[in-house]
């Protein structure tokens, strides 16, 4: 169940990152994630730089961390109270989730949201699971 929802948020970040238009920019900020891996947990503080946040037709978007062989290092779609996320660790991994999540104004704040961190190829499969009970925290801002 928890891959089918890894899957579901990939394809939907995909989809939402490449029909957003930028409507404002923000200054350098930072989010967290946490994972375990053969037995370590990692506490990964990641950069999002030049996040753009816009909004049509209900869908609000916060897109923006730099460039990954195509992709915005940093994409988080929210629709009707659900956020799909996809945030680059490093190399091929990344954290991805759906789940509840409002956003509150030109904000979206993440305390212990619940996701996975996988290894993902550039067509956007899943080549492995790392940890299936990462969290994400932190609050992004565009201003």
């Amino acid at each position: 169940m928890r891959l089918a929802t890894v899957l579901a948020a990939g394809l939907l970040v995909a989809v939402s990152a490449t029909g957003c238009a930028p409507a404002a920019e923000s200054d350098p900020q930072s989010i967290s994630i946490s994972y375990s891996e053969d037995g370590a947990t990692s506490n990964a503080e990641i950069a999002v730089d030049g996040l753009r946040c816009s909004e049509a037709q209900g869908l609000r978007t916060f897109i923006g961390g730099g460039d990954v062989e195509g992709r915005a290092a940093v994409t988080i779609s929210i629709l009707d109270g659900q956020a799909t996320v996809a945030i680059h660790l490093e190399d091929d991994r990344w954290f991805v989730s759906s789940g509840g999540a409002e956003p509150d104004g030109d904000s979206v704040t993440f305390d212990g949201f619940e996701g996975s961190v996988v290894e993902q190829g550039t067509d956007l499969d899943i080549l492995g699971i790392v940890d299936e009970a990462a969290t994400l925290s932190g609050t992004l801002t565009c201003s």
